[in-house]
């Protein structure tokens, strides 16, 4: 839900060099997108591991 298990520094490695959004990202290293799915997701999300 706090995005504490999100690969940052993966993405970072990756993208830091990009055209568009690698200045943004050298600005902003570390940040973690706050994440939070609402009930339907939940139950959704749910129900598809416990069939796969």
């Amino acid at each position: 839900m706090l995005g504490l298990y999100q690969p940052v520094e993966l993405f970072e490695d990756k993208y830091h060099n990009h055209p568009v959004i690698g200045n943004l990202i050298s600005r902003q290293q570390g940040l973690r997108v706050y994440q939070a799915a609402t009930a339907f997701e939940a139950i959704t999300w749910g129900n598809y591991r416990a069939t796969n």
